[in-house]
């Protein structure tokens, strides 16, 4: 009998070491019976990111406030494709959580806008024994949950403890197929912020081109403070020196793994790493941390970089036209409005004649792409251009701003959109 039981326990195991990070089962939670919707985010295996004995964080929690985080003991390594524990298994700490917003517009002051809000949650553990407390626990004073509206936008932890702050990007798990718009050629993410640094940084970001298999890596050591949301204002000017390094695709990965992601390993760069980049255009990328025997030794939650973009931010533009290489010139009708506006959470949005449209972009560099735009229906004045305007700006390449003009340059070399800075806008 004892020995069908170990083999019984070996090959769950076995089957559990295959499982992707988000879809390990984990213990029953008591609050899941509520009828309102749990909303479920993981951290993923962090290895040598971990936050005191805990080396992966979950949370679950419903519209009403009320919810779990879990804290996992159990060592991982991650190799792009599954988790492989190299521990016994051990339970994790459940913890039954309330959230409170957080509602200051101090928060606010100095940020770019963003198209969908950005909330702040204080979280109260609600059974813990006497004695035991977030401090206890290695998370620190206060724990707070930050979230963006956007479906696809940044999930995170705060971990505060007098004035410093660490930071736990998480990836939102949905049961349901991942959606997100069409995979991209372009690709610009950066971590959060490091307490833990990397090459003396405390935020790598990379960006680049899938179909060249070119990017640009970027170690920041600048010194930084963190705003209410876990974003770092750099407090120092060390211009970070950029690493060229080439996208070797990995091919010995399963059916499976290669349906829903794309793995690339970082030729070039100065601490060996491997970038997982998922097919569906809405999820993290994940950035794989290894040691010079190719052992992975830390796993990241990348978020998408809207940083380069920043210049595109600091006005909304108004078209002038839009000029072809053919001598096909379009100009707005008379008193034709067509606009244009980018959000720092990779939203685009704007007024096409009669209708408004939105959307989202990537930027890297000065290249640029516009997603396929949703736009209202609404019937415009004869004579309009605005079948040609939303088509023009989904198959912009690059960008450049020329004073107080913004010029999206077509692709193939094409034509130009030309529009202007609108004075003292307000979105």
């Amino acid at each position: 009998m004892m020995n069908k039981l170990l083999i019984l326990i070996s090959c769950l195991g076995a089957v559990y070491t295959l499982l992707p990070a988000s879809a390990v089962s984990s213990p029953s939670h008591p609050i899941q019976n509520n009828t309102e919707e749990m909303r479920q985010y993981d951290s993923g295996p962090m290895g040598q990111f971990a936050i005191g004995n805990w080396q992966r964080i979950r949370l679950s929690i419903n519209k009403k406030g009320e919810g779990v985080l879990a804290l996992d003991p159990n060592r991982i390594v991650w190799d792009g494709y599954s988790p492989t524990w190299i521990s016994t298994r051990m339970a994790e700490r459940m913890i039954h959580v309330r959230a409170r917003e957080l509602k200051n517009s101090q928060f606010l002051v100095g940020r770019p806008k963003t198209a969908f809000p950005i909330r702040v949650y204080e979280l109260t553990a609600t059974d813990l024994p006497a004695g035991v407390s977030f401090i206890t626990l290695g998370l620190g004073e206060k724990v707070r949950f930050v979230r963006s509206d956007h479906p696809n936008g940044i999930c995170r932890l705060l971990l505060l403890e007098n004035d410093r702050t660490r930071v736990v990007a998480l990836d939102r798990v949905s049961t349901s197929t991942p959606t997100g718009g069409p995979v991209r050629d372009l690709f610009a993410y950066r971590t959060v912020f490091l307490d833990k640094k990397v090459n003396r940084a405390s935020i790598i970001s990379i960006s680049g081109s899938l179909e060249q298999q070119t990017a640009r890596l970027i170690f920041d050591a600048n010194a930084m403070r963190l705003d209410a949301f876990g974003d770092p204002n750099v407090s120092t000017m060390m211009a970070p020196i950029p690493q060229e390094v080439k996208l070797v695709e990995k091919t010995d990965i399963t059916t499976e793994t290669a349906a829903i992601k794309r793995v690339f390993d970082l030729q070039g760069a100065s601490v060996p790493m491997s970038l997982v980049v998922p097919k569906s255009g809405g999820r993290p990328a994940r950035l794989i941390l290894k040691d010079d025997a190719g052992k992975a030794t830390g796993f990241l939650v990348l978020e998408q970089d809207y940083h380069s973009a920043l210049p595109l931010m600091t006005s909304n533009w108004r078209l002038k036209k839009i000029v072809y290489n053919n001598d096909v010139t379009h100009t707005p009708e008379r008193n034709g409005v067509y606009t244009l506006s980018f959000f720092a959470d990779g939203q685009v949005a704007g007024r096409a004649s009669a209708n408004r449209f939105t959307g989202s972009f990537i930027t890297t560099q000065e290249r640029l792409w516009v997603s396929p735009l949703a736009s209202t229906l609404a019937m415009s004045p004869t004579g309009n251009i605005e079948a040609e305007y939303l088509k023009a700006l989904t198959q912009v390449s690059s960008y450049k701003i020329e004073g107080n003009e913004l010029w999206l340059m077509i692709k193939y070399d094409s034509g130009t959109i030309i529009l202007e800075r609108e004075p003292q806008a307000k979105r």
